[in-house]
């Protein structure tokens, strides 16, 4: 009788929530922070960022303090007032560029999209405020500095005093002009009219899986942030979506709780609400995302890296030829164990499904690998939680050989702290 030996020695780096446990859950819920918004508020509280600069140092922060994402606006250095000027979107993401390439960063196209009615004797001619533009001029900037996501705005309503505008015909223009970019679109939905256009423009095929939504509440007059409307809007989602939601001002923590119950993602920050409780101005983005990472975790969730979220927001569809493959080398798999094949074993345990995904956490995964298979392991691969890894061996002294070579120093010795 052939005795296999299996040998699982863990070598974690520092991606270790991946093998936590927290109150019995595993599911990561990912922190978008909208850092400053559009809304002309800054002199309500002074800490909300203005200058390139100030906003890309408030993504730092919100970033350090738990946020995977960060969704910017941009504002008029001068006068505090929301702009589309190219120059200075590139200059906040470089700035953020320059000290961290981890964070993902989310632009807006929100605007450009606001209309003002004139008088109620002349409403036509339209009033101060009004920014509506071409599709193409609210997607420039994303076609030029191609971030990680960018938002994408479905449906028009009343936004607050004003009306917001995106009429089918638009939001298909613009989801062309990104989808040629492949920047991922945020698909913003305020209500379930928008949500219902949404889908039309997926059946289109203008966006790719997972799609991504935002269930976005409280906006006056659109859906209201209460936890029925929350869940009959994430209802009638694609099953193939990954969703956040938020609540403006006093809303925006509940909310928070809310959709991680309903199984979504949350998004805080500036943007949406300017205070930290009742009466107290928020002192800056990073404490709204702290208090957000605290209402997670004492959920018993975890707090999605950026590398985790980037893993969430891919597309993890199997293609028709993989599965087809995968199950055939499942097939081989019980063969060789049946048959006692130890060479057919050895060809069939591959992993085509989970090893291509999980493998881009452990950054020393290739080499792993081949010094495994050099030192004549029978397979080797990465654990369905990664970024352990395991080795199967014939025997015990062989076993020790590849143990050997898998804690090697050549290996081992960097900066991402292996440990036994």
């Amino acid at each position: 009788m052939i005795k296999i030996k299996f040998i699982f020695k863990i070598i974690s780096i520092e991606y270790k929530t991946d093998c936590s446990l927290k109150g019995g859950l595993l599911r990561k819920v990912i922190i978008t922070c909208a850092v400053t918004g559009a809304a002309e508020h800054t002199h309500i509280n002074p800490a909300v960022p203005i200058t390139p600069e100030e906003i890309a140092n408030e993504c730092l922060s919100a970033h350090t303090a738990g946020a995977a994402i960060v969704h910017i606006h941009v504002r008029d250095p001068d006068t505090g007032k929301p702009s589309m000027e190219e120059s200075l979107y590139k200059e906040v993401v470089d700035r953020i560029r320059q000290k961290n390439d981890d964070v993902i960063i989310n632009l807006t196209t929100g605007p450009g999209a606001r209309i003002v009615l004139g008088t109620l004797e002349d409403p036509v001619k339209f009033g101060t405020g009004t920014t509506l533009t071409s599709p193409a001029n609210r997607v420039i900037h994303i076609e030029n500095i191609k971030p990680d996501i960018c938002s994408l705005d479905i449906g028009s309503f009343n936004f607050g005093p004003h009306i917001f505008v995106n009429t089918p015909d638009n939001v298909i223009d613009m989801a062309k002009k990104i989808a040629a970019t492949g920047v991922k679109p945020e698909l913003e939905v305020f209500d379930l009219g928008g949500l219902r256009q949404a889908k039309a423009l997926i059946k289109q095929d203008l966006v790719k899986k997972p799609y991504l939504f935002q269930i976005c509440l409280g906006i006056p007059w659109a859906a209201e942030a209460t936890p029925d409307t929350m869940m009959t809007m994430r209802n009638q989602l694609p099953n193939d979506a990954v969703w956040a939601s938020f609540g403006i001002s006093k809303d925006q923590l509940p909310m928070v709780a809310q959709s991680v119950i309903l199984g979504g993602h949350v998004r805080v920050g500036l943007e949406d609400n300017l205070y930290i409780s009742r009466g107290e101005l928020a002192p800056g983005n990073a404490a709204l995302v702290e208090r957000a990472v605290n209402i997670i975790t004492n959920m018993g969730y975890l707090v999605a890296s950026p590398s985790e979220a980037r893993e969430i927001l891919n597309d993890t569809s199997i293609n028709l030829p993989t599965l087809s493959k995968q199950v055939s080398l499942m097939g081989s798999f019980i063969t060789s164990l049946y048959e006692k094949d130890l060479e057919l074993f050895s060809t069939s345990l591959i992993d085509m499904v989970v090893e291509p995904k999980r493998s881009k956490l452990n950054p020393k995964f290739r080499e792993l690998k081949i010094a495994a298979f050099q030192s004549k392991a029978l397979a080797f691969g990465i654990s369905g939680s990664g970024p352990s890894v395991f080795a199967i061996a014939k025997y015990n002294k062989q076993a020790s050989k590849i143990e050997k070579s898998l804690m090697s120093p050549s290996i081992i010795n960097n900066k991402s702290g292996f440990s036994n």
